[in-house]
């Protein structure tokens, strides 16, 4: 092999090598954008809260929102251990109609990505609802809250089991039955409709009043 070929070759590997590294370098700044979500997620450290919920109208925030769609309110608790399923409790009020309460429990669901060698660690789930449609009274079994107008909830929630401590969240949704409302709005897009998502919930902690645990 000559000497011009040697350095021909060299050139080319060279150029694949340049080629590969812009294309990585491109893919790591590319925009990330934003992701908007019918919920909301609040920092908890275990001990008995009650989360305000604020839904604002969803006629102009969700683009894709009807109003004779089913809609519940799905609640998830990350990070907890397997103990807590038998012993935490909910309970749901409406500020709008005082005369409303409902009251629950939780499922519990492992997480395969958190290894714990004394205990099973997961999520704690409920789904509420549905919410009220069209006039319906919440002597149905529905939440009354019209979605178009919106409301204000007030979910107390207690695991009734001390000294957890760690990072647990606290998620709260309200999701249509057979539909997603989740957007992607990429970074170099009007980033509106995801803005106008995040903002149909909002959500407040603070200590609650009243133990939910079974004496």
């Amino acid at each position: 092999m000559t000497t011009q070929d040697k350095s021909t070759k060299v050139s080319i590997l060279n150029m694949i090598l340049l080629g590969l590294a812009v294309f990585t370098s491109l893919a790591t700044l590319a925009p990330d954008g934003s992701t908007g979500r019918s919920r909301v997620r609040v920092d908890w450290d275990g001990s008995p809260t009650s989360l305000n919920i604020s839904i604002a109208p969803a006629t102009g925030l969700v683009s894709a929102f009807e109003p004779e769609r089913t809609h519940r309110l799905h609640v998830k608790i990350t990070e907890v251990p397997d103990t807590t399923e038998s012993r935490a409790r909910w309970a749901l009020r409406v500020v709008e109609a005082p005369d409303f309460l409902a009251t629950g429990d939780f499922n519990f669901e492992e997480d395969d990505d958190v290894f714990d060698a004394e205990t099973r660690v997961g999520a704690l789930l409920s789904v509420l609802g549905p919410f009220c449609r069209g006039g319906e009274e919440s002597d149905v079994g529905c939440i009354p809250c019209a979605l178009d107008a919106g409301c204000n909830l007030k979910l107390d929630v207690d695991l009734c089991t001390p000294g957890l401590g760690g990072d647990i969240y606290i998620f709260a949704s309200v999701e249509p039955e057979d539909y997603d409302y989740t957007l992607r709005c990429p970074e170099d897009d009007d980033s509106k409709p995801c803005d106008d998502l995040d903002a149909w919930l909002m959500a407040t902690i603070s200590p609650l009043e009243t133990r939910l645990c079974d004496e």
